[in-house]
């Protein structure tokens, strides 16, 4: 029988022709498809201790400032050893700021003006450095200038917090040290000379050099 439609059928014909030649992508391993190449890593590669890892450590940090305090209560620290970091200076104190000063300015001061201290550099458990200041004692025993020396001193060994007990209610009392129950790392100390960490803890003239310093004028009444 003649088929009526000549054209259906070679229509019909030539899909039938595509539906044989059209690839399947049955059986066929997803790398052959893909135009992505293989990710060369494997799972344990991307494994990772949280507590081996900086959140900064693709960046240095620089040091603007460098506080001159006492530790906090709350926070565990260490103080440097070495003979360097554990020399007296002398110390004036005004309208809250703590002023160096140079030894050959000194004779020119009045005794009550200033204090003699030792310097400690120390550094928080969260990686915060900062100058201790811990007076050394004159002809009278202060209990809480020997104790802060004591904790110091064992600081540059282990990891501390210090308190703070009062003995009465007249001032009378001393520090004692807490250690942490867990076992941290050693300190990491930045990396800047003794100068360079007084240069940025005592910036803005509060380094007296001179007799004429303003924080003189302003003791002697030569300015307010």
């Amino acid at each position: 029988m003649t088929n009526p439609n000549p054209q259906s059928a070679a229509v019909g014909s030539n899909n039938g022709d595509e539906l044989r030649n059209k690839p399947t992508t049955e059986g066929t391993s997803p790398e052959v498809l893909s135009s992505v190449p293989p990710n060369p890593y494997q799972p344990s590669d991307f494994w990772i201790d949280p507590s081996m890892i900086h959140s900064a450590g693709a960046v240095k940090k620089i040091a603007t400032t460098i506080p001159v305090r006492k530790p906090n209560q709350k926070e565990f620290f260490r103080t440097r050893p070495g003979e360097e970091y554990w020399k007296p200076v002398a110390l004036l104190e005004l309208d809250r700021d703590l002023y160096l000063i140079l030894p050959q300015v000194v004779p020119h001061l009045d005794t009550a003006d200033f204090h003699y201290s030792y310097l400690f550099q120390a550094i928080s458990k969260s990686g915060v450095s900062f100058f201790w200041p811990v007076k050394i004692n004159n002809q009278r025993r202060n209990s809480w200038n020997e104790s802060a020396l004591t904790i110091a001193q064992l600081a540059t060994t282990k990891w501390v917090k210090i308190r703070s007990r009062q003995e009465d209610g007249k001032g009378s009392g001393f520090y004692e040290a807490e250690e942490p129950i867990a076992t941290f790392p050693d300190p990491t100390w930045p990396p800047l000379s003794q100068k360079e960490l007084i240069d940025i803890a005592f910036k803005g003239g509060r380094i007296i050099d001179r007799v004429d310093h303003e924080a003189i004028k302003k003791l002697s009444g030569e300015i307010s």
